[in-house]
């Protein structure tokens, strides 16, 4: 901008996905999300005072998806999201299960300032930051039917049953704040 006055901005997008094939065909696993990151500072020069004000942004959103957690019995409807899934089978030594995991969608913030004001053998400092976190979390799998043999499995007698009740969706959000003052004295 000038000799004073100094702007940088960096913006970055990336749209990451990731399909891996299963040994069955319903059920391969795919990654897929977004991320958005913007940063931008401001400095400030002069004599006897400088300042340097930052903004940041972040908000990563990731999903992972086994295909057979979309497997369900239509027969109803959910009462709640992933309430009606199929279960999956574990026999022989392969695995048919489904598991969605979302984790993001939550943004952060971040704000700093920072002033210097230079008098004589000192150097005195201060500032501030806002930071503003969320985090979000959402796992829900399939229940399962293990069977230890091939005869258990033809008898439809499993030697496990695994319920789980996963984790809803969740958002939580955490606020600091930080203040700092110094004094940087040179002796000669």
């Amino acid at each position: 901008m000038s000799r004073s006055y100094k702007l940088s901005t960096v913006f970055n997008y990336a749209s990451p996905t990731q399909k891996i094939p299963n040994g069955i065909q319903v059920n391969p696993r795919s990654f897929t999300g977004r991320g958005y990151r913007f940063n931008t500072q401001f400095t400030r020069f002069s004599g006897v005072w400088n300042s340097e004000t930052r903004f940041g942004y972040n908000r990563p959103d990731f999903e992972r998806l086994d295909g057979f957690f979309n497997a369900r019995d239509t027969a109803k409807d959910e009462e709640f999201f992933g309430a009606r899934r199929l279960p999956g089978i574990q026999a022989l030594g392969m695995q048919l299960t489904g598991e969605l995991r979302q984790f993001g969608d939550a943004r952060q913030y971040s704000l700093d300032q920072k002033l210097s004001y230079l008098r004589g053998r000192h150097a005195f400092k201060f500032g501030g930051i806002f930071f503003r976190q969320q985090y979000s979390n959402l796992n829900i799998e399939n229940p399962r039917f293990d069977f230890s043999s091939a005869a258990d499995l033809i008898q439809n007698v499993p030697n496990a049953v695994r319920f789980t009740f996963g984790t809803p969706k969740f958002l939580a959000t955490v606020k600091q704040y930080g203040f700092f003052v110094q004094d940087d004295w040179r002796v000669s």
